[in-house]
């Protein structure tokens, strides 16, 4: 009768322990999961940050290679070539919190067709000459924004897995 009394005081207080155990590693738990969740909304917003000045260039392109620009106005490929470098910062800060993305040709063939060979002279509308400009300059943008999206689709993968919620980063 004792012994009987004994374990079962024994259990009571190894259940309030169990209880309490359990309880903490919801917590941490749940607690790596909001930590997780705000980290993926802030890479989704710079990722979103990257896909406008994508477009941005993109329409100002347009606008710099239209004939209503007639007059050559300089501030637009000034905006252009400063959106360049917003842009490589952009993917800089993606890069540094873990995004691997090869877009160096998708820019490259992006910047060669915004800027074009006739970027800042004279007979700049001559760039509205070249075969299918307009089509490869759509197309090129589209293809730097999947990239970029694809990326963030594959980090937002690879951060999900139950060992990441669980344990700590190393």
């Amino acid at each position: 009768m004792m012994q009987q009394s004994v374990l079962t005081t024994l259990m009571d207080d190894l259940a309030d322990y169990i209880a309490a155990i359990l309880v903490v590693v919801g917590w941490v738990v749940l607690y790596r999961q909001t930590l997780a969740m705000r980290r993926r909304e802030e890479m989704a917003q710079s990722v979103q940050l990257v896909i406008q000045t994508v477009d941005n260039i993109f329409h100002l392109s347009r606008e710099y290679y239209s004939p209503s620009n007639s007059d050559h106005i300089s501030y637009l490929s000034a905006e252009i070539k400063g959106k360049f470098v917003l842009l490589s910062k952009y993917l800089m800060i993606l890069k540094a919190a873990g995004m691997q993305f090869d877009v160096k040709v998708d820019i490259l063939k992006f910047k060669m067709l915004s800027t074009g060979g006739h970027f800042e002279t004279v007979d700049f509308l001559q760039q509205l000459n070249q075969p299918n400009w307009r089509e490869e300059l759509t197309y090129s943008g589209l293809s730097l924004r999947y990239s970029i999206e694809r990326s963030y689709f594959t980090w937002c993968n690879q951060k999900l897995n139950i060992k990441s919620l669980l344990l700590p980063s190393i």
